[in-house]
């Protein structure tokens, strides 16, 4: 069973007008608790010492999104947060090349150029979680406007 499973599964039963009056549902702490856990394991970080983003729907990353979406971002584990953003600056390239011709030979073709939802998305979480963005990637907000200026020129 992958580790995001429990929490995939309880949030799929979350009904729109659930009410929250009588208490925190003691099903809701386990799962967000599973999902804590995983962030702090060896298996975490081993997944982002490959790459930051796959598997995509199962990775870290996807766990960390979950908790900041809900409001859970002070339950991101500092060893995830760090994990990622090691993860970020060792395997991405800090450009935006349009074409597999332009990604220099240190990085892979495939995943070591981010697209604009990618990075966005962790850029987003981890500067929620406090981390100085700026500092730590000074090139992922270029990047980003690379991006978005080449795909949605209209904005």
């Amino acid at each position: 069973m992958a580790a995001y499973e429990p929490l995939q599964r309880l949030l799929s039963e979350v009904q729109a007008d659930l009410s929250l009056a009588s208490g925190p549902d003691p099903a809701w702490e386990v799962a967000v608790g599973q999902t804590v856990d995983y962030l702090q394991s060896d298996v975490a970080a081993a997944t982002f010492a490959l790459d930051p983003y796959w598997p995509k729907w199962d990775g870290p990353w996807w766990h960390m999104r979950t908790l900041w979406e809900l409001g859970l971002a002070h339950r991101i584990p500092e060893r995830a947060l760090a994990g990622l953003l090691k993860s970020l600056q060792r395997n991405l390239c800090p450009s935006f090349p349009f074409d597999l011709d332009a990604v220099p030979a240190a990085y892979d073709k495939q995943r070591g150029t981010a697209c604009h939802c990618q990075l966005g998305t962790m850029y987003e979480v981890l500067q929620g979680c406090g981390v100085a963005m700026d500092l730590e990637l000074p090139w992922a907000r270029v990047v980003l406007a690379l991006s978005v200026a080449r795909w949605r020129p209209e904005l």
